[in-house]
């Protein structure tokens, strides 16, 4: 009881109010942290499974009694500052429980420091999330690229093309020149077979008036 006192007491005395931890950088505030620990330990970026598919920083923080290592998860409110990628931005920051799901909380971000900072009193597993890539930028500079390259061959492209066209015209007249030729010939040919008909027809009649010729001679002898 008497080391319990003292424990207390030294505590007034120096009172702790922020842990760091180095290796992270992740820190803690509350009037009353003496007597604890912080461990932070930085998850692999597939450990959520509810955050599948999505950029993220997992850190699992935890507190203990620095006198017997004793677990402490409930505390009361503590502000949790965390780095985050200067090249980013943070889309939300959450909560994972033991059954793996998340819980959205609020948070405010210091752009300067590049830190996002939340207030808690449960400590477990916390993620950070960012938003995706922006890609405006590429897609302007290939935009640009294609809209280049189609402007400087597209002169090329038209005289290669007005070259064929030409050749096609003509080939086309002379085709046409040809099909009215052939119309023309084709046009004559009845005209032509109307003279043989009316010959033979004229023959026909002859060689009969010559038939009945013979016949009627033939009867008188």
């Amino acid at each position: 009881m008497a080391a319990k006192l003292k424990e207390i007491d030294d505590n007034k005395k120096n009172p702790v109010t922020k842990l760091t931890d180095e290796a992270t950088g992740i820190s803690i505030a509350n009037p009353n942290l003496a007597g604890l620990e912080m461990t932070v330990l930085r998850l692999d970026s597939n450990s959520v499974q509810a955050l599948a598919g999505q950029s993220y920083d997992a850190y699992d923080i935890r507190l203990a009694k620095t006198s017997n290592k004793e677990a402490v998860t409930q505390l009361e409110a503590t502000t949790v500052t965390i780095p985050v990628k200067a090249t980013a931005q943070v889309d939300k920051v959450v909560y994972v429980n033991d059954a793996g799901e998340v819980q959205s909380l609020k948070f405010t971000s210091d752009a300067e420091k590049k830190t996002i900072s939340f207030v808690t009193s449960h400590f477990s597993i916390y993620a950070v999330v960012y938003k995706e890539a922006q890609t405006t930028t590429t897609t302007s500079a290939s935009t640009s690229t294609k809209t280049g390259a189609t402007t400087g061959a597209g002169t090329t492209t038209t005289s290669a093309v007005t070259k064929p066209t030409t050749s096609s015209s003509s080939a086309s007249t002379k085709t046409s020149s040809s099909t009215t030729t052939s119309t023309k010939k084709k046009g004559k040919l009845p005209s032509t077979g109307e003279q043989i008909s009316m010959v033979l027809i004229g023959v026909g009649i002859v060689g009969l008036i010559a038939a009945l010729f013979i016949l009627k001679s033939k009867k008188k002898q």
